[in-house]
């Protein structure tokens, strides 16, 4: 979703959506005035995929990039760990994404 001036922003809740948790910023890219542009898919068992971008191509030189949630933590595509959901929002580090790090 988008919440908080537009940035890409999630709902949580620990009690099966009895009660959700405000919005919190899920990813962060610059100060906030650039909003990466992200593309959500799921298994709808226990993985969410994320694609997402810098921000807009009128106002900034794009890369792809991708993530990915399981068990609590967000993982690169390669597997590797970069932290877990309860320290989000997640601070995009700029990498140019190859073709070769994408896999359907």
């Amino acid at each position: 979703m988008r919440d908080l001036n537009f940035n890409p922003s999630v709902i949580s809740s620990t009690n099966g959506g009895t009660k959700l948790v405000r919005g919190q910023l899920f990813i962060k890219t610059g100060t906030g005035a650039i909003r990466p542009y992200v593309k959500y898919s799921s298994d709808y068992i226990s993985r969410v995929e994320f694609l997402y971008t810098d921000g807009h191509p009128r106002d900034i030189a794009n890369s792809l990039y991708h993530l990915y949630y399981e068990g609590g933590n967000l993982y690169k595509t390669d597997g590797s760990f970069v932290t877990n959901f309860a320290s989000i929002p997640f601070a995009a580090r700029r990498r140019r994404a190859r073709l070769g790090d994408l896999s359907i």
